[in-house]
């Protein structure tokens, strides 16, 4: 019956389904039956979690956590692959990339060929975020790659309720236009909503990425635009973190376009949202939106507050994609309240850590404000 419901996209009516059939299982004999019977059930609950709670909810680490317990217990080597995949979703999601990205290249030596285009897919939003945005397409188009070759329905999920080639595409999308081109990234980003019609939470992944691509390239319009329209998807399906992230973009545009302190609060009621999550992924992104909402509606030194918080948040530990942004933000906000020598040290350094990444577009785009 849950499968059922998955496969409706009605992920809500699953968990009760599958919460039922884990209060059940006590109530059975001990011994591998049981256990294959809690293991199906784990992972089934897996997806219907990311759906309706995100990939950082405490309740989906549970749910792989225990699925890969039970996967050692039984031997099961492919199902072991499934739920390692789970974790490193989840580490994802919540900031942890080098956790992440060290589970999925133990996937990949496992070789678990049903399993290599989610490896790659999830690889590519790993390596991205790092700001390794060659590597990032690398891994995705290795992961279409596989995809074509595999001659598979085009409706075809992975285990955990995303398209793979759609992932693929977006995450090619995104590290293109850093790389400094544009069309292509779009034409990606394009391709992803399209093979994504099919599945409404696919969908709903694919018009926020397309969003997210508008919002670099400050086309704050169409950023709203397409921000209206994922959050219809994600509020139709009842996809939280969808509905979230959309908010977000939607209220940076609102705000910049029209100085409009309701784009300030609908982002921030966003941000609040996606945070409930336990998703920690794009938070200084969001925070140096937040920066250019604040500087747009309330004046920079609002805005130069938050960016600078986005820049301590990140801190010197890890890589992070939109570094070189903030810090050409907050060049921009300092250049705003006055403070000229210090807007160039904050340019000059935008201009080094992109350099140091290879992402031309944002290398260009602080020499551009300088």
């Amino acid at each position: 019956a849950a499968m059922q419901a998955m496969g409706r996209s009605a992920p809500r009516e699953a968990i009760q389904h599958l919460e039922a059939l884990l209060d059940a299982l006590p109530h059975l004999p001990e011994g591998p039956e049981r256990e294959q019977a809690e293991l199906a059930a784990q992972m089934t609950l897996g997806p219907a979690l990311v759906a309706t709670r995100g990939f950082a909810s405490p309740e989906l680490e549970a749910a792989f956590t225990r699925a890969h317990e039970l996967c050692l217990a039984l031997e099961l080597p492919y199902e072991q692959t499934l739920a390692l995949h789970g974790l490193a979703a989840v580490n994802e999601f919540r900031g942890r990339y080098h956790r992440s990205e060290a589970l999925l290249t133990q996937i990949l030596h496992l070789g678990v060929s049903e399993l290599a285009v989610e490896a790659l897919e999830l690889l590519a939003c790993s390596t991205f975020h790092q700001g390794a945005a060659a590597r990032a397409v690398g891994y995705a188009e290795r992961g279409l790659a596989l995809y074509d070759d595999a001659g598979v329905d085009p409706t075809y999920l992975a285990p955990f309720g995303e398209h793979p080639a759609v992932s693929c595409h977006d995450w090619a999308a995104l590290a293109l236009w850093f790389l400094g081109h544009p069309d292509s990234a779009l034409d990606h980003a394009e391709q992803a909503r399209t093979l994504a019609v099919a599945h409404p939470y696919s969908l709903a992944s694919a018009e926020v990425q397309l969003t997210y691509l508008h919002q670099y390239r400050g086309e704050a319009a169409e950023t709203r635009r397409r921000a209206e329209q994922a959050m219809a998807t994600a509020g139709e399906h009842g996809f939280p973190i969808r509905a979230a992230q959309a908010a977000i973009l939607g209220g940076w545009a609102l705000a910049v376009t029209d100085a409009d302190g309701a784009g300030v609060e609908q982002l921030r009621a966003g941000l609040a949202g996606y945070l409930a999550t336990g998703a920690e992924l794009d938070h200084p992104y969001y925070l140096g939106l937040l920066g250019e909402a604040l500087a747009a509606t309330a004046g920079p030194a609002d805005g130069l507050v938050v960016v600078e918080e986005a820049i301590r948040m990140v801190g010197t530990e890890r890589p992070f994609y939109y570094l070189p942004e903030l810090h050409r933000i907050r060049g921009d906000l300092l250049a705003q309240v006055g403070h000229t020598d210090q807007a160039a040290t904050a340019y000059a350094r935008a201009m080094e850590l992109a350099a140091d990444h290879g992402t031309r577009s944002a290398e260009l785009r602080a020499t551009l404000h300088r």
